[in-house]
Formats: structure tokens, sequence, C-alpha cells
């Protein structure tokens, strides 16, 4: 019986079968299409501070219910933003601003705040420090350079008192009535201290435009910022508040909307 030439012939079906298909290979490869390369552009790097609760936006003394059924309404929400810098997708640092002070106050509605010159192609994320450096917040009020020559911001007159990291205040329904006035009790939290600085970070994602300015918003959730704040029974900051509000801070400004 003669298997020899079948062999050969089920070799030969193989050897078409593999070139088929490395030719197909190499044809698919040359029809992908070559990769963009965004244009390398000089611009100015603004920021946009956009509040928000839940899914709609944000306004200063508006009335809200929180996690514990308590009404309540903010008078002051304040924050600092410190030592900015922006990288791309790989990570590698694009930009650094390590002198510039945010000071965001949530009365001003939809702030844009200047950041600096950026020379790039595309942007992926900016991160910030919430709060000072030691240096920054222990230097002396009447040198300071805006914003922190605010002494509405400092915590204290000495150098030593530093400057208030983030600051929520407002009234709670202590009365019951329903609405909220200026006999109802009130709540203040301000977080002092370089301890309670905090690293944080916004996803960006955008190439640079052609003119004008790069404008990145950042979005700040106010119900998570206020998250775990029993404002009728802490109506004050202790260490392990300040730390909360922080933290709520630090993912309220992560966090993707």
């Amino acid at each position: 019986m003669r298997i020899k030439p079948l062999k050969n012939i089920g070799r030969a079906i193989i050897v078409l079968f593999l070139a088929a298909v490395g030719f197909a290979g190499c044809k698919q490869e040359e029809q992908q299409p070559p990769a963009v390369v965004e244009p390398v552009r000089t611009v100015d790097l603004q920021m946009a501070v956009v509040f928000l609760h839940g899914a709609h936006e944000y306004e200063l003394a508006s009335t809200y219910t929180n996690a514990f059924g308590t009404l309540f309404k903010l008078d002051t929400l304040r924050f600092l933003l410190s030592d900015t810098y922006v990288v791309d997708d790989d990570g590698e640092t694009l930009g650094t601003y390590p002198d510039h002070v945010i000071a965001v106050d949530a009365a001003a509605g939809t702030d844009t705040f200047a950041v600096g010159s950026l020379t790039a192609s595309h942007v992926h994320w900016m991160y910030w420090t919430v709060g000072l450096a030691t240096a920054l917040n222990q230097q002396d009020p009447g040198s300071a350079s805006p914003p922190l020559n605010d002494a509405s911001l400092r915590c204290g007159p000495a150098s030593s008192d530093g400057y208030r990291f983030v600051e929520v205040e407002g009234r709670w329904d202590s009365d019951a009535s329903g609405d909220i006035g200026p006999a109802d009790a009130v709540f203040a939290y301000r977080v002092c201290g370089t301890g309670y600085a905090r690293p944080a970070s916004s996803r960006i994602h955008g190439d640079l435009p052609e003119s004008g300015a790069m404008v990145v918003p950042v979005r700040v959730d106010i119900e998570q910022l206020i998250e775990g704040l029993d404002m009728a029974n802490h109506p004050t900051a202790d260490a392990t508040l300040s730390e909360l509000l922080i933290t709520n801070l630090v993912t309220a400004l992560e966090t993707e909307h």
C-alpha cells in the first residue's frame, strides 16, 4: 500500500495554508492606518472649578438634606490647592507649577484660575496638593503673595497657625421649621495643619487647542464633600472630622462626572 505520496500531498497543503495565513496577516498589517501624532503647541493652561450636588449644578446657600436627614445650607466653602503639575498618557510630567497657589471659593460660582504656560500635545492628568507644604503654610502673613495675603484664609494671626486648607461653614435646621434662618444653629469645619495636606488629582484627557487657552474643567461634588458630616451633632471639626473632610475633598476631585 503506497502512502508516501499522500504524506507529501498533506505536507504541501499545510505549507500552502500557512503561506496564505501569513500573506493575509501581512496584508492586514499593511492596511492598518498610521498612528495620528498630535502637534505640539504652547498655550495658557487654566482650570475652571465647577461645583455640583449629585448630577446638577450647585449654588452656595442652597438648601439640601444630608445623609443624616438634616436640612442644611452652606454659607462658606473654600479650599486651597498648591504644587500643581500635569502629565501625559505615559505619566511623563509636562509642566510643573510649584509656586502657584489656588484659593477656590464657591461664592464665586464657576471660577477660572490661571495655572501657567504649557507646551505639549496632549494632557491626561492634573495633580495638586490639597493644602500647603510647611514652608508656605507657616510663612509670614505680612509678606505672603496672593492669594495667601488674604487674612481670612488664616487659622490664626501667628505664622505657626497656618492657613485653612478646607473651610465649610453654614447652618442647619435646628428649630425643625423646615427652613434655614438666622436663628438656626451654626456648623463650622476648618481644617488647619500641614499634617492634613494630601495629594489629589483629576483626569483631563484632552488635546491642546490650536489657539487660545486650554481650560480644564475640575468638578467638585458637594454631596461627596460632606459625606459623613453630622452637622447637627458634631458642628465643629476635631481631628477625625478634619481627616474625613480632606479625604472627601480628594475623592470629590478625583471622581469623573
